[in-house]
This record gives structure tokens, sequence and C-alpha cells, in this order.
């Protein structure tokens, strides 16, 4: 019988590290948030027998590549939803949930403190309403605020996993690749994961509690995908690519599943 992952659902507790979208009390995808996430974890928010684990198997986040080849978190494909604010945002959820759209007020109208970095944006020939991470670099990228929240950017998966450290995260990561192009982009991310299972890992392992909430499958910070996604950043499955990166990722000791079928493993294809 095949295992599913939906019996581990991705939207539980820890999907987008906790929280989703732009205005909430935090921001998905971003450092405040796991913090708050691991705080509230360490004082036992999630440990309730009216919370069963199965709602919380990991910390799951997304990872795309930049222009000029830094990794960074990011779940959209565009850039619009994450800096628009107010009137452009209320217009695109309604748009989303199939009411229409109003008059399109462009970049010029959004009252916040992304309105001067926007507007640079287009004198260099960036619209943001259909660019993506993957056209901007890691600079370009930290001009810009997060939800219109001056000093909330997006943070680089090196900084977030440096956080997850300093916050004393206790859960699973579970690595969700969205977008990664180029080469030296793949080996970052890998290294950056080793580093991760290395040194935090190894404390994690001597940590009981830690060790109780445990995902096995990934193992304290592992690789999910959308086959479509990991064959479009690893190769497709059988190829001299793919083959190399597994074989990287197995010698580094880093499991990379898919998002839906728990029993599909990256690294062998079965």
């Amino acid at each position: 019988m095949l295992y599913l992952v939906h019996t581990h659902p991705d939207d539980g507790i820890g999907h987008r590290v906790g929280f989703e979208g732009y205005t909430g009390t935090q921001i998905e995808n971003t450092i405040p948030a796991v913090r708050a996430l691991a705080a509230a974890d360490a004082a036992g928010e999630y440990t309730s027998d009216r919370i069963p684990a199965v709602h919380f198997p990991f910390i799951e986040f997304d990872v795309r590549e930049t222009k000029d080849g830094e990794l960074v978190l990011f779940h959209d494909i565009g850039l619009k939803l994450a800096f628009a604010l107010d009137d452009e945002l209320e217009e695109e959820e309604n748009f989303r949930s199939g009411g229409g759209g109003g008059d399109d007020k462009g970049s010029d109208t959004i009252i916040n403190v992304n309105s001067k970095p926007l507007r640079d944006l287009a004198e260099q020939g960036i619209d943001w309403h259909t660019a993506s991470v993957e056209d901007l670099t890691l600079e370009q990228l930290l001009t810009l605020h997060l939800g219109g929240r001056e000093g909330q950017h997006v943070p680089t998966l090196k900084e977030f996993l440096e956080a997850c450290v300093e916050s004393g995260v206790r859960r699973s990561l579970a690595v969700e690749i969205k977008s990664i192009k180029t080469d030296p982009a793949r080996l970052k991310c890998l290294e950056l994961l080793t580093w991760y299972l290395d040194t935090y890992g190894k404390l994690l392992d001597k940590d009981p509690l830690a060790c109780k909430v445990q995902y096995k499958p990934l193992g304290w910070a592992g690789i999910i995908a959308f086959p479509h996604l990991f064959c479009e950043s690893f190769g497709e499955f059988g190829s001299v690519e793919w083959r190399t990166w597994a074989a990287e990722m197995k010698k580094r000791g880093i499991s990379a599943r898919c998002v839906h079928f728990h029993y599909l493993n990256f690294t062998t294809g079965a």
C-alpha cells in the first residue's frame, strides 16, 4: 500500500515556517517567523495531546535561485503579491478568488516603503508585476520589503539556517526546492545543508526531546520537491545529471523526497 505524505500534511503547523502570506503576525519564509515558531515550540505550544505530532512533522520552507546565483527563501513564482499592500493586495486576492480585479493602479500608487525601490527596478527594465526571483540579483531583491513592512527582507538560505541554529529549532527541516538553475547554486545548497547536518544536526542527535519529534524520512534537514520541479533543478530521472546529484546527496547524507509520495526517494528513484 502506498504511504502518502498527506498522512503528514504539508499544510501543517510548520508550513512556510508556520505562517502563510504577507499580512499576518509574521511573514512566511522569514527569519522572524522561524524565531517565533521556535519560541512557541519551546514553550510547549505544540506538544499537548490536542495537537497530534502529525500536524507538525517538520518546518517547511521554499528555496529559489536569484539571477546572480544566490539561494533565497521565497514561495511565489512572481514578486507581485509579496511586495504589494493595501489596495494592490486586496485587488490581487479578489482576482485570485474569482471576483475580478479593479483598475490596474500600477506600482506608483503603492504607498509604502516599496514605492521607491519598485520605481528604481522599473527604471532598470524590471516590471515587478511580472518579474520573478530569478529576474533579480540578491542586491536588487534586498531593496524590497516583504509585505510593505520596513526591514522585512527575503532571507538567504545561509542566513535562515543560521537563524534556525540561533533560535534552537528542534524540528526537522523540509527544504522545498522551487527553482535552482545552475550547478554552483545546486552545490551551494547541498554544502549549506551539509554544514547544518554536521554541526547542528549532531547536537540535535543528543537532544531527547528533539529526537522524539524528528521526522525520520528527512532526518534533521532534507530536500522535498514536486517531481517536475526536482527534475528541473537536479535533472530528469535516469539522466547523467540526476545520477550525479543523487549520488552527491547520498554521499552527504541528505534525504530527498517527493512532496506527495513519501515512498518516492529522489536519490534512488524508488
